[in-house]
């Protein structure tokens, strides 16, 4: 009894060992089977199922003008690719698994090993550069940051490849998987360097790019780099599509198993007329650095914006080189820089702006007369007119018609800066436009900003009168001036400027409409505005800017020069900023134009027969001439306008912190009059300001 559960258990391990012994033996027969016997068949029935995912580039959608005429656009592209992520693992399959290996260093110190991308391509280009007879051009550090950063992205060896290389390459490549020819949509600027400030140029995508993605994102293959391009990228990207390719084991195509079609991008309308642009474009290359706005003053619509020197945005396509890139943002006039949103101080063109501020205080009147000495006393400092001239009676038309410094200087003081500042805002000056490119708010200074840039310093009245003639620390862009004079022109309503009218998907349908908006009004009543819009008639007509003069409209506008200096080679250079900003026809307004120059003589001198020019081609557009418009090479810039600058003897306390020193600050006394004799008061026909 006792050995028969003893029988039992051996009997039950020799069945279980029996069984394991026999299915291991089973397996054995199987693997051998695979492995040996029909190891060939099973490779080359997985060699011939390998397949290839290749992505197909999606096209980003255009940038239309207000009629539709396509500033950027996309035309098809045959480059040669380099799948590197593919070149890879096909070099570890043909390597036992080894990769070549390179140390690199690390950002937060030490050192890392890292794939060796660039022998590996180098590797398999070798063979093809001997076949088609080229040489192997790589940009190493391009091809190593775009392995670390997009490495399931093609990177692009080499774009529009011509006809004979491209059937050459079809022919003898060899068979290479991870080097392909591919048909792309890339972007075109058709124009050229016309309105590159405004459209801004695309790129390949960095790593800051690729952190920004969402988890399952796709990585874009360019991204907007500057302008509306980088504003709308969103918009205007499309959605990569992909095709699985069946592919035998030397690299050839054996079907496409699936494809999923790339979509195409938004497209953005522009309130910009490329007809008008092209005219803005034309005139404004006559200078070295300048820019130039025509805003629609019923809308704030932009019509054209331009700034000289300019670049290609085409250069950036696909990446641009490391020369000409040195060579763009090495070069001194700045081709890069949006001179239409960038800040200047105003000079005579803020005038307005304090003619209306005084009207809305109730301080002016249009039968307000100030009495303008050819200088008067601020505080220890001689302020000049221009001219020299004495004037006993000025009124605020006469004032604005000869540009008159010391009725402003006056009118300045006795409205005080903060109501300057004030107004100014309600203009839009100091704030930022709110339209989607990079620029400078501006600055109205003030008692409280000086206290927070310089502690120690007070403000005064030569401060107040300093700005009131816009010099100093005030700045404002061409296209703040440009609302102000449209607000002027309307009879009041202070527009956001608009630069978008509105997003389309690809079939036409409308994605996003852009509204105009409305900023405020300057409610310093019709009668004050209307002596102001006369004054500005009076400026074209007998005054500043004669030279504006057309037979076929009437100008209503201002001229402004400001002081401004730039160091060359360790010498003071005088480097004016000239102005004039105006709108046209008088009597029914349909233009607003605002050209600044960098570098010119006079605001009459020098804008006026530039902006002459730019109403006469919209003159001649609205008559139905329209111009050609062709590619435009970059407009160069020059520092010709420059004039040598020494300083001038100035009183022992010398000249107050921050303000600009007139041209003629030399004849100054060397010491002040007496307190009573410093300003003169107003004549009787408005109100009497008080002595000071």
């Amino acid at each position: 009894m006792l050995f028969e559960p003893m029988a039992y258990a051996r009997t039950r391990f020799v069945v279980v060992g029996g069984c394991f012994i026999l299915g291991a033996c089973v397996l054995l027969v199987r693997l051998w089977n695979i492995e040996v016997a029909e190891g060939k068949t099973y490779a080359g029935q997985q060699r011939d199922q390998t397949t290839v995912n290749v992505r197909l580039s999606p096209a980003r959608g255009a940038i239309v003008d207000r009629n539709g005429v396509a500033f950027a656009e996309n035309r098809a592209s045959f480059d040669i690719d380099f799948y590197l992520d593919e070149l890879v693992r096909n070099y570890r399959r043909e390597h036992k698994n080894r990769l070549p290996m390179v140390t690199v260093p690390k950002r937060s110190g030490g050192t890392r090993q890292r794939i060796d991308i660039v022998k590996i391509v180098t590797t398999y280009l070798e063979p093809i550069s001997l076949n088609l007879g080229f040489a192997i051009k790589l940009d190493e550090k391009a091809i190593n940051r775009h392995y670390e950063t997009t490495p399931t992205i093609p990177f692009q060896y080499r774009s529009d490849v011509d006809f004979a290389t491209l059937a050459k390459f079809s022919e003898r490549s060899l068979g290479v998987p991870g080097i392909q020819i591919a048909v792309r949509p890339v972007r075109s600027y058709n124009y050229g360097a016309m309105a590159p400030h405004i459209l801004g140029y695309v790129g390949v995508p960095d790593e800051k790019d690729v952190a920004a993605l969402e988890d399952g994102e796709l990585i874009p293959e360019e991204v907007g780099r500057h302008g509306l391009e980088k504003a709308f990228d969103g918009q205007l990207q499309g959605k990569p599509g992909a095709r699985v390719l069946q592919v035998d084991h030397r690299g050839y195509i054996n079907k496409v198993e699936d494809e999923i079609p790339p979509t195409i991008g938004n497209s953005l309308r522009l309130t910009i007329d490329a007809r008008m642009q092209y005219i803005v474009e034309q005139v404004l290359r006559r200078q070295g650095r300048a820019s130039a706005v025509v805003m629609d003053p019923w809308n704030g619509d932009i019509l054209a914006m331009a700034s000289v020197p300019s670049y290609d945005p085409n250069d950036f396509i696909p990446r641009i080189s490391s020369d000409k890139w040195k060579n763009l943002i090495g070069d001194p006039t700045a081709p890069l820089l949006n001179r239409a949103l960038s800040t200047y101080v105003p000079g005579s063109t803020f005038k307005v702006v304090v003619s209306l501020a005084a009207m809305k205080a109730g301080k002016l009147t249009p039968n307000t007369t100030i009495n303008c000495p050819s200088a008067i006393w601020i505080g220890n400092r001689l302020f000049h007119n221009d001219d020299k001239a004495d004037r006993p009676a000025v009124d605020v038309k006469e004032s604005l018609r000869l540009s008159i410094n010391t009725f402003y200087y006056q009118l300045g003081i006795r409205i005080g800066i903060n109501t300057i500042k004030d107004f100014a805002e309600e203009l839009g000056l100091g704030l930022p436009t709110e339209l989607p490119l990079p620029e400078d708010k501006g600055l109205i200074p003030t008692p409280a900003w000086l206290k927070q840039v310089h502690p120690l310093d007070h403000w005064s009245d030569a401060r107040t009168a300093n700005v009131s003639i816009g010099q100093g620390e005030v700045g404002v862009s061409p296209v703040q001036m440009a609302v102000v004079m449209s607000a002027v022109a309307n009879g009041g309503t202070v527009y956001y400027p608009r630069l978008i009218e509105g997003v389309n998907a690809f079939d036409g349908s409308e994605v996003v409409s852009v509204p105009t908006r409305v900023r405020g009004t300057i409610d310093a009543g019709k009668e004050n505005l209307d002596a102001v819009r006369e004054g500005l008639r009076q400026v074209v007509d007998s005054g500043t800017a004669t030279l504006v003069q057309l037979p076929y409209w009437k100008v209503a506008g201002k001229t402004g020069t400001a002081q401004a200096f730039r160091r060359v080679d360790g010498q003071t250079m005088r480097d004016l900023r000239t102005w004039f900003y105006c709108y046209a026809p008088y009597e029914k307004p349909r233009y607003v134009v605002c050209v600044l120059v960098e570098g010119g003589e006079w605001g009459g001198s020098t804008n006026g027969p530039l902006v002459h020019d730019i109403l006469e081609g919209l003159h001649q557009l609205e008559l139905g001439q329209v111009p050609d418009l062709v590619y435009l090479n970059p407009a160069a810039g020059n520092f010709s306008g420059m004039t040598s600058y020494t300083a001038p003897a100035m009183p022992s306390d010398g000249p107050v912190s921050g303000t600009a020193v007139p041209e003629d600050a030399a004849d100054a006394p060397q010491s002040p009059p007496p307190e009573n004799e410093r300003f003169l008061p107003t004549s009787s026909k408005g109100p009497r300001g008080s002595k000071r």
